[in-house]
C-alpha cells in the first residue's frame, strides 16, 4: 500500500520529535519535511507538496488558522490535522480550524508516559491516514442510485440546474447565491404544512465544516426540530454551537437534559454523552442526556439517537441527513427508523465528503433514499419538507 508524505509543523522540537515517532509508527506514513513555525511552512510548500499537514495552533509568529487558511487557497488537496494544547485552552481556535476545513485534530497529550501517549496518537492517526490513502489513490467513485422524484421535486432540481449554469460566470456568484436564498426562503414559506415532523443530522470526521455550511444556509422560517449528533469530544461541544450560533439564522445551542426539542431550534448533542429523544405525558419531544459505554467507538452516537426516536415517536415523519464521517454510526439505528416510522434518508455524496464513511455505510445497506452534494443538501432538506 502506497504511504502519506507528512510534514510536522510545531514549535516545540520535543513534540516535532514525538509526532515523527507516531507518524513511523503508523507504518501508513513517512515525515517528508518538518517545520519550526508558520514561515517555514509556507516556505516549505513551495517546494514539497505533502499529502498532510500536522499542525500546531499556536505558533510564534503566523498562527495555525492562518497557515491553514492558505494550504486550503493554495494548496486544496493537501488535508491538514490540527494539534491543540493539552489543556484544551485551544478549543475555540480548534474549532474554527475544523469549521475552516481542517480534517480533525489531535490534543497534545498530557502525562510523562512517552510511549502510551506514543501509542495513541499514532492508532489514532493511522485510522485517519488510512481513509485519506484510500480516497487519495484507491478509491473508485460509486455508482450512485438514481434517485426517484415527483414532478415537483423535478422543477425544483431544473431550476437549482439553471443556477448552477449561471455560476459559471464569475460575476454572477453573489446574485446567484442571493437569488439561492431568496428562492429557498419563499419556498419554506409558502408551504401550508409541512410533510417532516423531525430532522434528524449525523456527521463525524469533517463533519464541522459541512455543517457550518448547511446551519449558515437553513432560512430562519424553517419551524421544525433539528437534532445533530457530531463526533466531538467533551467540552467542544459548547464551542461549536456557539460559533454555529454565531452564522445561523436559527437558534443553535448545545443540547440541555431535560430540555424540550423546540421548532426553529438546532440542538447539538454534548460531548460525552449519548442524546436520546424522549416523550412527556403531553406527548412533547424532550431531550435527555445519558452515559454509557461508547457505541460504534464514539459518544455521543448517531445510534443511540435515531433508535429513541424510532421507539418513542413510531408515528413521526422523520427526515434524516448523514454527512461526512469515519465509521458506520447511524446505520442501525437509520434501520430501526426506517421499520418504525416514515423516515426519509439524505446522504451527502461521496465527492463532497471528506471521508466517505458513514454515509457509504448507509448507502450500501440500502437506506439512502437520496444522494446530494454538500452544497445541494438545504435545498433538499427544503423541498423534502414542504413537499405535498
Amino acid at each position: 500500500m502506497k504511504k502519506l508524505n507528512v510534514m510536522i509543523v510545531d514549535d516545540s522540537a520535543l513534540f516535532r520529535k514525538f509526532l515523527s515517532d507516531a507518524v513511523e509508527k503508523t507504518g501508513a506514513a513517512i515525515v517528508q519535511a518538518v517545520a519550526v513555525d508558520g514561515n517555514e511552512c509556507m516556505s516549505i510548500l513551495k517546494q514539497k507538496i505533502p499529502h498532510v499537514v500536522l499542525m500546531d495552533i499556536n505558533m510564534p509568529g503566523i498562527n495555525g488558522l492562518d497557515v491553514l487558511r492558505h494550504i486550503k487557497e493554495k494548496y486544496e488537496d493537501i488535508q491538514v490535522i490540527m494539534i491543540s494544547s493539552a489543556d484544551n485552552s485551544d478549543k475555540a481556535l480548534t474549532v474554527k480550524a475544523l469549521e475552516m476545513g481542517a480534517l480533525d485534530f489531535i490534543s497534545k497529550p498530557k502525562g510523562s508516559n512517552w510511549e502510551r501517549n506514543l501509542s495513541n496518537i499514532s492508532s489514532y492517526l493511522k485510522v485517519l491516514f488510512n481513509y485519506i490513502i484510500i480516497n487519495k489513490f484507491y478509491r473508485v467513485p460509486s455508482k450512485e442510485r438514481p434517485t426517484k422524484i415527483s414532478a415537483k421535486e423535478s422543477l425544483v432540481i431544473d431550476k437549482k440546474e439553471s443556477i448552477a449554469a449561471e455560476k459559471k460566470e464569475s460575476f454572477v456568484d453573489d446574485r446567484k447565491e442571493k437569488h439561492e436564498s431568496e428562492e429557498i426562503q419563499k419556498i419554506v414559506k409558502s408551504a401550508s404544512k409541512y410533510s417532516v415532523d423531525l430532522i434528524l443530522i449525523a456527521s463525524s470526521t469533517g463533519g464541522p465544516k459541512a455543517l457550518y455550511e448547511i446551519c449558515s444556509k437553513l432560512p430562519s422560517n424553517l419551524r421544525l426540530p433539528i437534532l445533530v449528533v457530531q463526533h466531538m469530544p467533551v467540552e467542544f461541544t459548547s464551542v461549536f454551537a456557539n460559533s454555529l450560533n454565531n452564522i445561523s439564522k436559527l437558534k443553535v445551542s448545545e443540547a440541555k437534559d431535560g430540555e424540550k426539542a423546540k421548532a426553529g431550534h438546532i440542538h447539538i448533542a454534548k460531548g460525552g454523552k449519548h442524546m436520546v429523544l424522549t416523550k412527556s405525558p403531553s406527548d412533547a419531544m424532550i431531550i435527555k442526556l445519558e452515559d454509557g459505554p461508547t457505541v460504534n467507538g464514539v459518544k455521543p452516537a448517531a445510534d443511540i439517537l435515531f433508535s429513541s426516536v424510532a421507539d418513542n415517536f413510531p408515528n413521526l415523519n422523520i427526515l434524516a441527513v448523514v454527512l461526512t464521517g469515519m465509521g458506520k454510526d447511524g446505520t442501525d439505528g437509520l434501520k430501526s427508523l426506517k421499520e418504525k416510522t416514515n423516515c426519509y434518508v439524505i446522504t451527502q455524496s461521496e465527492r463532497t465528503c471528506a471521508v466517505y464513511g458513514m454515509p457509504k455505510s448507509v448507502y450500501e445497506a440500502n437506506l439512502s433514499d437520496e444522494v446530494l452534494d454538500l452544497q445541494d443538501i438545504v435545498s433538499g432538506i427544503v423541498r423534502k419538507v414542504t413537499e405535498t
